[in-house]
């Protein structure tokens, strides 16, 4: 039997399609009563007020945090925490998610995509750490991400898609589709560290000496100093990544999977203190549209060189000019002398920058370094992750197991047959909403097309 437990359950009832609700109310709580845990539920009611919920709680009341929603809120959740004066002891408090959104990455990536097989977890209490990437940008607020960090096509399909909420985990699809007919450039820059990066000898680089953490009131970053625009090259260890003109496509991620449907790859751990970092230039429409058809659930998307892929242990990104996430349009071709990256300039790029998409929400287009906090929180996992030997051997391969066991459901013949649906499907879908959006129907489309 599990030792009693104190449970804070948020339920989002406006998630994903909105079934956040009913899945609290007939599984997660009578489960979690009935196995004798303390549960104490709480909704919430406006945009980011899991975060206002998890930096006042009373962590003397609770043992773990639970959501029951998205992706979306756990974000939430663990900047709540970690935005604390007390975040060290927030961050020890375990975390939990039952998948009641849109995406359900996490979840998807635990292997607990069932609310029952998920709420069991929770019953049980086996924890593994998770590391954590914390964005840093100058004058701003740190942000900190459990899941990903996106610019580029993948990452503005992905925000644009929460007008498409009502498709349920089709909207990805869509977004995807429509963004893909109109591809974008995004100037900028990137350099990266290399992972588990320790520096040998501080005084021989002055820019590579880390600032000390002031007062301890936030993870410490080693390298927020080279947030100063006046550092035009980075020293090294630090080097700049294939110096593309423009990129089509960056992602980094922690976990396997983008999305419930979206198996990324197999080779992204959530605690091994590593960022796995893959970007693309490719604008070919045919290049990019059958990877994204065929390959969302088989992590193929690098085998057939779509993106690169590298390892490293911090980031620090350049865009060549810089946008605000509230402005009307982030694409739009703007005066050249605004545009500061040189090799934009010399590609005749003349455009502002796009989104940075952080866990599903927006965040400034500008300079931004960002940096692993390996195993920093605690996750609560299904039986299969629970490990006690110390090189996690045993969770490797009860991982690997889940892992194969997952690709082989969905690459069986109804699941591609079901690809193939949705291939033909989707864009059709995507040209009614994009036409509807712009004030014309696929008929009225049609009938002038044919003069009818």
């Amino acid at each position: 039997f599990p030792k009693p437990r104190r449970i804070l359950l948020l339920v989002n009832p406006n998630g994903g399609v909105g079934k956040a609700k009913r899945i609290s109310d007939t599984v997660v709580k009578p489960m979690l009563q009935h196995s004798g845990l303390t549960v104490r539920e709480q909704y919430t009611e406006y945009g980011r007020h899991a975060v206002d919920i998890a930096a006042k709680v009373d962590l003397d009341e609770i043992d773990s945090l639970v959501v029951v929603s998205g992706d979306g809120v756990l974000h939430e959740v663990i900047n709540g925490l970690l935005s604390r004066p007390d975040w060290d002891r927030a961050r020890k408090t375990s975390i939990g998610i039952v998948p009641a959104g849109s995406g359900n990455a996490i979840a998807a990536s635990l292997g607990t995509t069932n609310s029952f097989v998920a709420t069991l977890a929770v019953v049980r209490g086996e924890t593994s750490k998770l590391d954590i990437f914390s964005l840093s940008q100058l004058n701003k607020p740190r942000i900190y991400s459990m899941l990903s960090f996106g610019w580029g096509m993948m990452a503005d399909a992905d925000i644009e898609s929460d007008k498409y909420r009502w498709l349920g985990p089709l909207r990805f699809d869509v977004a995807g589709f429509i963004r893909l007919i109109r591809l974008r450039r995004y100037p900028g820059k990137v350099y990266v560290l290399p992972p588990k990066y320790e520096q040998q000898n501080p005084s021989t680089n002055e820019q590579l000496t880390p600032p000390q953490s002031p007062n301890a009131r936030e993870p410490e970053s080693r390298f927020k100093h080279l947030l100063d625009s006046n550092i035009k090259e980075l020293p090294k260890p630090w080097s700049l990544i294939p110096n593309m003109p423009y990129y089509s496509m960056l992602l980094l991620l922690n976990c396997p999977n983008m999305g419930e449907t979206i198996f990324f790859s197999n080779t992204v751990r959530f605690n091994d203190g590593i960022m796995r970092l893959w970007y693309s230039c490719e604008t070919r429409f045919m290049k990019i549209f059958m990877p994204f058809v065929f390959d969302q659930q088989n992590g193929k998307m690098v085998e057939r060189g779509l993106m690169q892929d590298l390892e490293c242990g911090g980031i620090l990104i350049v865009p060549g000019v810089e946008g605000e996430p509230d402005e009307s349009s982030t694409h739009k071709v703007i005066d050249p002398d605004s545009v500061t990256s040189q090799s934009a300039r010399a590609q005749n790029i003349y455009q502002k920058p796009g989104i940075f998409d952080v866990d599903g929400e927006v965040m400034p287009t500008a300079r931004t370094l960002i940096e692993i906090h390996p195993s920093l929180m605690n996750i609560l996992v299904p039986e299969w992750l629970y490990h006690n030997d110390d090189d996690n051997t045993t969770a490797r391969e009860h991982e690997a197991a889940a892992i194969q066991a997952a690709r082989s459901q969905k690459h069986s013949p109804s699941s591609t047959f079901g690809r193939v649906i949705v291939a033909t499907a989707v864009p059709i879908a995507a040209a009614a909403v994009f036409l509807s959006t712009n004030g014309h129907s696929l008929v009225d489309r049609f009938r002038s097309a044919f003069q009818l």
